[in-house]
């Protein structure tokens, strides 16, 4: 072979590989909106332009090595075939044995690995899925392509990519859709609703409130405020701390909305332990004014009333509530859920839904009344209704939110259930 021949046969088959791969990744991009068939060709491009591509490696380095020789068609299939992952493999061996520093050398993460495994198993079987199908009239056990690529990519890319704040707010999105659909089948003019809760609820329909105890029902401000200028270990560090500068302290997310001790930049996991630990600070939380003589008029209209408090401590959050509310836990249900790991997890949502079983509520007729931005996920999530309190040092709902009637205490919810101006 002469040299401009094996030079032109490298330049074919590099353009081959590259355009193929460019291909597949454009497909790749298009396919969460365009037919089925475009997902398997962007995986047969994809696997077909990096195995041309590992093979030139793999030849080249034969080359290299050789001092001229090339490895012929049948040793290339019979070491490599269409294994795409031996191919990868092969070529972090070589880039390693040749000292290689690359600018942009293979990717080594678990979401990278995944990627490789399904184009290998799509160039070797999964690329034939659809005839496989077709052929044993749909008993194949093969996985198609689509959920392959979900099963073992999807997964990981959204473990790291996507937020739970964002699933919330997806799931809050599509729940809203779904119940406005529901509602008449079309959209409706919001501007022309007369009701705080535009195509989803009336307040004259709701039987049932579950509410949240800090910010809502009880002070929680005022025992940050005590604990930052009273508990030993942060005493001295906020002796001249005044009321108003609470927000400064404790930085407020916007996902939470409201002053939380985990928020502080430095100390927030040992705030929250202290505070959680100590009964002194813990239960330094008075209920807000008239709290209790509007749980007692709703009680009296007929409303069935829970708490739903989250803490990291159900035991102690119990005992707590039971006798800060012994007026009126003759009628009103105490109920507390356990966090889990993150404030913003699903805990209150699950709990909100075994209640509506343990309970026999309808969700439809339910609200629950709370201040944190998060919490309103977890009402709609559940099917309930979302209701916000706004006290002290509340930050504004989000554009998506801003439907939800937000009341400055408990009186003037218990007012607009009862068609009440005041």
């Amino acid at each position: 072979m002469d040299d401009e021949r094996i030079f032109s046969a490298w330049l074919r088959e590099g353009s081959l590989a590259s355009h193929v791969l460019v291909s597949g990744l454009n497909l790749l991009h298009e396919s969460a909106s365009a037919p089925s068939g475009v997902f398997s060709n962007a995986l047969f491009n994809l696997s077909i332009g990096l195995e041309r591509l590992g093979k030139l490696v793999v030849m080249l380095e034969h080359l290299i090595v050789s001092q001229g020789g090339f490895l012929s068609d049948k040793e290339m299939k019979s070491r490599f075939g269409h294994k795409l992952d031996v191919l990868f493999d092969s070529s972090r061996v070589l880039a390693a044995s040749q000292n290689l520093n690359l600018k942009y050398g293979l990717p080594d993460d678990p979401i990278h690995d995944a990627i490789v495994a399904v184009l290998a198993e799509f160039a070797h079987t999964a690329r034939y899925y659809n005839l496989d199908y077709l052929g044993s009239q749909g008993a194949t056990k093969a996985e198609c392509p689509e959920v392959m690529w979900m099963n073992q990519v999807g997964r990981l890319v959204l473990a790291k990519h996507y937020s739970l704040e964002q699933e919330s707010q997806d799931r809050t999105q599509a729940l809203l859709a779904q119940r406005a659909l529901d509602s008449d089948g079309t959209k409706q003019d919001r501007s022309r609703s007369s009701s705080p809760f535009p195509h989803l609820m009336n307040p004259s329909q709701i039987k049932n409130i579950f509410w949240d105890v800090d910010g809502v029902l009880a002070d929680l401000n005022y025992a940050y405020f005590h604990f930052l200028t009273g508990h030993p270990n942060y005493r001295d560090r906020y002796a001249g701390l005044k009321w108003e500068q609470l927000p400064e302290v404790l930085p407020i997310v916007p996902e939470y909305g409201a002053l939380e001790l985990k928020t502080h930049p430095e100390l927030g996991a040992e705030m929250d332990r202290d505070f959680c630990a100590d009964p002194a600070f813990f239960r330094n939380r008075p209920l807000y004014p008239k709290v209790i003589e509007v749980l007692q008029r709703l009680n009296e209209r007929g409303y069935r009333q829970f708490t739903m408090s989250a803490t990291f401590d159900v035991e102690a959050k119990t005992a707590y509530l039971n006798d800060m509310l012994a007026p009126v836990t003759d009628f009103l249900t105490i109920e507390c859920v356990q966090h889990g790991e993150f404030m913003h997890d699903t805990a209150k949502n699950d709990h909100l839904r075994a209640c509506y079983q343990k309970y026999g509520l309808n969700p439809d007729e339910t609200i629950l009344v709370d201040d944190r931005i998060y919490n309103q996920h977890a009402a709609i999530e559940s099917g309930a209704h979302p209701v916000r309190l706004r006290c002290e040092f509340t930050t504004d709902l989000p554009e998506e939110l801003a439907w939800i009637p937000e009341f400055k205490d408990v009186e003037a919810v218990a007012d607009w259930l009862l068609g009440r101006e005041r």
